[in-house]
């Protein structure tokens, strides 16, 4: 198999980004869907179109991306920048060929589209729901091992769907992730629904000579296109474990699709982990964090900060507290809970559970069912009237 990937990899390192045009229409064409998929759902939607279009020059294309913020578009670097057509690459990330960075776009001339229809770029009337403000990369001037970039928006999406990363470490061979873009199938190079593939084993893990991709990237088969470039690759638990770089078959054909299918294509994913030095820059840009996998989403409010409903809390738990409702702490071994609570466990996990009230050990003399109060005050009352027969006696 590896002398396979060596082959195809080396042969057809396409980079699978829409081409460019010169013709504004051209941007509702971006190449960029999934060979043998089927209909992606809103349960995806942190996928996302990327477009490109520079007024001054004409020309347009067409990427995806991922929403790790309400303003921050993982992407590939080649989907933002101008560069070779296609690269071919060794397991230390040095170019063979082609793969050389030359500019940045504009970021204004980067538009976000959300929502799993295909936006009628036709119609004139198509409004984006993020604009670009910043691109930040790793400077690097080859795509090798670098073809990951992130794109700051202007002004936070409404209403945005994000997905949280995995920074501990690359997929493992075998695992399965799925696959979500636009544009080229096997049959349409426009369809009109964002598409998915799922269950698409990880068939090598960089580095690894023998097929030729460095420690940031990894190898899927039949799964991606042509203009599919910076989509996520999502793993079972939601989190994105992939960027698409490069790929294809070494074929060529009058239909784009023809370099996508068959066992022999490999596709390049760079994942994240290998990059969490620059997605953490893009998120000091913005203030914002990083939805971590496994971990809650950061939109959420923190321990002891006032909630309605326990959906509001990132520990999902509201507590009613003296003065309000506070939400209890992710992790109350660590964070501290509010005024009356203690943590404790509840349904085998660690969290913030209600004080019981104080128990009062009660004792002393009593007479029959009476309480030891009662018993006292008797006894005192009873050595008043002996104290009291005394003193009328003498």
């Amino acid at each position: 198999m590896r002398s396979i990937v060596a082959a195809s990899v080396l042969c057809a390192a396409v980079l699978a980004c829409s081409s460019s045009d010169p013709t504004p229409a051209s941007t509702g064409t971006a190449r960029s869907a999934i060979i043998k998929g089927a209909a992606s759902d809103a349960s995806q939607d942190a996928a996302i179109l990327l477009a490109y279009y520079d007024a001054a020059s004409g020309q347009a294309g067409g990427c995806s991306g991922t929403m790790l913020s309400p303003r921050i578009v993982l992407t590939a670097r080649h989907c933002v920048s101008q560069t070779d057509e296609s690269s071919a690459c060794n397991a230390e990330g040095k170019t063979l060929a082609g793969g050389k960075v030359y500019a940045d776009h504009k970021p204004t001339s980067l538009f976000v589209f959300t929502g799993i229809t295909r936006p009628d770029f036709s119609s004139g009337r198509v409004t984006p729901q993020g604009t670009g403000q910043k691109i930040v990369t790793d400077g690097a001037k080859t795509m090798c091992n670098h073809d990951v970039a992130l794109l700051v928006l202007a002004e936070p999406v409404a209403g945005a769907v994000i997905a949280p990363v995995r920074f501990s470490g690359p997929p493992e061979v075998g695992e399965k992730i799925t696959s979500v873009g636009w544009g080229v199938t096997e049959k349409t190079q426009e369809p009109t629904t964002r598409q998915q593939r799922a269950d698409v084993p990880v068939l090598v893990v960089g580095p690894d000579t023998n097929a030729m991709i460095a420690n940031g990237e990894f190898i899927v088969g039949e799964s991606i296109c042509s203009g599919d470039s910076g989509g996520p690759a999502f793993a079972a638990s939601g989190a994105v474990v992939g960027v698409v770089s490069r790929g294809g078959n070494g074929k060529a054909g009058g239909n784009p699709s023809d370099a996508c299918v068959g066992v022999q294509t490999r596709n390049i994913y760079s994942h994240p982990a290998a990059f969490k030095d620059l997605i953490d820059s893009a998120f000091a840009e913005t203030g914002e964090e990083p939805w971590i996998e496994g971990q809650p989403d950061p939109r959420l409010k923190k321990g002891k900060e006032a909630c309605g409903e326990a959906a509001e809390c990132r520990s999902n738990a509201c507590l009613a507290v003296s003065g309000g409702n506070q939400c209890a702490p992710v992790d109350c071994t660590t964070d501290a809970c509010p005024d009356g609570f203690q943590c404790g466990d509840a349904n085998g996990a660690k969290a913030c559970v209600a004080v019981p009230p104080a128990t009062v050990t009660k004792t002393g003399c009593q007479t029959g069912g009476g309480s030891s109060s009662g018993s006292l005050f008797g006894l005192v009352l009873a050595a008043a009237f002996v104290l009291l027969r005394r003193k009328k006696s003498t």
